[in-house]
């Protein structure tokens, strides 16, 4: 920050956070930041510079990359040398220590509850059932052709599930997730085999989700007769997380030629529902336009709740289990839709500032059921400082019981001549209704979600009444906050710089 490591830096963990905001805890780096301090920023040299610069600018505890000789080891020679004295290792220590203590790390083992619990308190069955709720709450279904989904348990006989996904139970947790016993998970293949007893399986992928290392001959074995086949595909952590960066959004290695083996070696009536774990978005493009990809259901990183989440949903067991997961990102049609990383401008970039189709939309996904919205009210002329009320009646006009998740988006009515989002989501909320049933779903839009939108409206007005203004776009920007009142005069106002707020007797939004 202004050329200072964050952890060296003392304006911002000295003057701003303790100083200016009362901060009174402990900070704790990034993992490796204070290494990084010399190895990679090279603004200090020495370990005992380093240290002594980090703890007088207020960084209380090192997480080092798990390194034998880390930098806070050298704290004692730092303070021998007259780099750094014990009065402020004293200050930076005091909050560690308490926050120690609070958590009762130096009272007898018997009068803390922490010490008594285990795996028995963690892996309860309310938790272990919470898990696959979540996971199944989180699925998002993204095709479903000929409403093939909900699968009725004595249809198939003959089942097969290929790929690298099927059976990886490591591969289904992301990065920083907590280290447990495989017995609390289960993975499709164990979910399934539930349902299938006499599933056939087959890997084709050799060397895990990086698919490099593929048999072909594999899926011709697996899914021979077969009358519905699982694909699981996907990335996990071997090839997506952090410090693992994907070169682009393919499917990783062979796992694109495996579906379509699949497509081609599979009986023409077969079914084929392709289960997708990963975390950002994948060129499925060929996928969704194929007509023999019959449904597909993304999962993520769904944990250790997978296979029995997976079960419920694609039976609906218990008639509540229609997936209701919707897409917290956008899914590009094409590569050429991503921008370069080096264009740092906003253009082309997630939903709001998207021009063009892409394959999924932000908050797409399907149900098992159907929905209409309608009698959606709201005022036409509101206080541009004020919050606003808004009310639609949602009914399940569909056969089964479902939840769906109501989305409330705000944008211009008019392209704005500067870049602002073409909507954002100001509102959403997951309901349940029965099929047949009626709800009326009330919304409040913060005022700072329809900021941009009231913005558009002022500067429009300004052109149509006054001419293009001759400001910078950072002008523009300046006058909306100006005119951020519901009521506002435009009359007599100057072509750029600080607008004259007089004879406030005019609506700009």
């Amino acid at each position: 920050i202004n050329g200072v490591p964050a952890c060296a830096n003392p304006k911002l963990l000295t003057d701003i956070l303790r100083k200016e905001w009362g901060f009174k805890g402990y900070v704790v780096s990034d993992q490796g930041a204070i290494e990084n301090i010399i190895s990679y920023h090279k603004y200090l040299k020495t370990k005992a510079d380093t240290v002594a610069a980090c703890v007088s600018a207020g960084c209380n505890l090192e997480l080092s990359s798990n390194l034998e000789d880390a930098v806070y080891m050298h704290l004692e020679q730092a303070v021998k040398m007259g780099k750094l004295t014990e009065a402020v290792v004293r200050e930076r220590v005091k909050p560690l220590f308490y926050t120690r203590m609070r958590l009762g790390e130096f009272d007898p083992p018997e009068t803390n509850p922490y010490w008594s619990l285990g795996e028995e308190q963690v892996e309860t069955p309310a938790h272990q059932a919470l898990a696959v709720t979540a996971a199944a709450q989180s699925y998002v279904l993204l095709k479903n052709e000929n409403d093939l989904l909900p699968l009725d348990e004595g249809r198939f006989k003959n089942v097969a599930l290929i790929g690298p996904m099927s059976d990886n139970w490591r591969q289904l947790f992301s990065t920083y997730s907590a280290n447990q016993p495989r017995n609390y998970t289960k993975t499709p293949l164990d979910a399934l085999k539930q349902v299938y007893p006499n599933i056939r399986y087959g890997k084709a992928c050799m060397d895990n989700t990086t698919c490099t290392v593929y048999h072909s001959d594999v899926v011709g074995q697996t899914v021979q007769n077969a009358e519905l086949v699982f694909v699981a595909l996907g990335t996990g952590i071997d090839v997506e997380r952090e410090g693992k960066d994907r070169p682009n959004v393919n499917l990783p290695g062979h796992q694109k030629q495996l579906l379509l083996d699949v497509i081609s070696q599979v009986g023409s009536d077969a079914k084929v529902i392709l289960l997708l774990f990963n975390a950002g978005p994948l060129n499925i493009t060929f996928a969704d336009v194929n007509p023999r990809v019959d449904a597909i259901l993304e999962c993520f990183f769904p944990g250790q709740g997978t296979g029995e989440a997976i079960i419920n949903v694609l039976f609906n067991k218990g008639g509540n289990s229609s997936p209701a997961g919707r897409l917290p990102m956008t899914w590009p049609k094409y590569a050429w839709q991503i921008p370069p990383m080096v264009n740092y401008s906003m253009s082309g970039r997630t939903y709001r500032y998207l021009h063009t189709e892409p394959l999924y939309p932000f908050g797409y996904g399907l149900s098992y059921t159907q929905f209409g919205y309608s009698n959606l009210t709201a005022a036409t002329s509101h206080p541009a400082n004020l919050d606003l009320e808004a009310t639609v009646h949602v009914t399940n006009t569909g056969k089964l019981d479902a939840d769906e998740v109501v989305q409330c988006y705000v944008g211009p009515s008019q392209s704005p001549p500067y870049p602002i989002p073409r909507r954002s989501l100001g509102y959403f909320q997951r309901v349940h209704l029965s099929a047949g049933h009626r709800l009326i779903v009330s919304a409040t839009l913060a005022k700072e979600t329809w900021a941009g939108t009231k913005c558009s409206v002022i500067y429009r007005e300004i052109v149509e009444n006054y001419g293009e203004p001759a400001m910078s776009m950072t002008q523009v920007y300046q006058w909306c906050s100006w005119f951020k009142d519901s009521r506002t005069s435009l009359q007599n106002e100057p072509r750029s710089g600080r607008p004259n707020t007089a004879n406030n007797d005019r609506n700009t939004a």
